[in-house]
């Protein structure tokens, strides 16, 4: 979020307050990301769930399961930083991408690790948040008995990481916006979501489309159906209508340049 600070502050909206803060007092929870000890039931669970997947992806998410399995169950380090860890690499593997972006240089989807990377990164960005942490756990979703649902999320979100990933990479197509106007793009606590999603995990979504602001003044759409990878904005309702779907996607925190770009207006 650097390119929304000014002298090392970012504006934020929380319970409807705006306030200045540094990077570092937001956005965070001490042990978010740890690995809660999963029993048999739990376990084959998760695998009945890969089993009704694509049969393509059975490898990689296995091996998720496995690195959850493992970071739960190994030692007290793991078991708290494990997984944090794991979004740390990926998070490694996207900076040198991340400043492409910002130079509008697509070169790296034309490098099979490079566009791998980035795909990855996009579909952890979207499924790792608090925010679909408990839809997933609040979800409608039958779990059997011995199942917890809180176990169930945070291992059903690394799933969901690869799914998206793997769709990020074989299907959609990038757009890059470049946003001329003088109203800012925000950006929220759920940095990556759909602009075609529900609301809702029980109804199917029609269509997706992956809304991601980088900057102020940047952003890209990921889609099947983009066409121009190249959009210039120089509507303001345009990036006032993308700052109301961030709101709207938004759990408990909004981010932006100036404190006025906190309000819809």
């Amino acid at each position: 979020m650097k390119p929304w600070t000014t002298n090392g502050q970012v504006n934020c909206l929380h319970e409807g307050k705006p306030f200045k803060t540094s990077l570092d007092n937001i956005a965070q929870q001490n042990y978010f990301y740890r690995s809660n000890p999963i029993n048999i039931e739990e376990i084959e669970f998760a695998k009945f769930y890969i089993g009704i997947l694509d049969p393509k992806a059975k490898e990689s998410l296995s091996n998720l399961l496995r690195l959850y399995h493992i970071t739960a169950n190994t030692n007290d380090y793991l078991m708290k930083c494990g997984i944090e860890d794991f979004h740390g690499t990926v998070e490694t593997n996207f900076i040198p991408l991340l400043t492409k972006l910002y130079r509008v240089d697509l070169s790296f989807l034309e490098s099979i690790k490079e566009k791998n990377d980035f795909s990855f990164f996009i579909g952890c960005q979207y499924s790792r948040t608090n925010n679909m942490r408990s839809r997933l756990t609040n979800s409608k979703i039958i779990v059997p008995e011995n199942v917890n649902k809180e176990n169930f999320a945070k291992i059903f979100s690394l799933f969901m990481a690869d799914i998206i990933g793997n769709w990020v990479f074989s299907k959609a197509r990038l757009q890059f916006l470049n946003n001329m106007t003088s109203e800012h793009f925000i950006t929220s606590d759920q940095p990556i979501f759909n602009l075609k999603g529900t609301g809702s995990l029980e109804i199917a979504p029609t269509d997706f489309e992956l809304f991601y602001p980088i900057s102020p003044t940047q952003a890209i759409i990921l889609s099947e159906n983009n066409i121009h990878p190249l959009v210039e904005i120089e509507d303001v309702k345009k990036v006032k209508w993308f700052n109301r779907m961030i709101h709207q996607n938004a759990k408990e925190q909004i981010y932006a340049k100036n404190e006025e770009d906190l309000i819809i207006k």
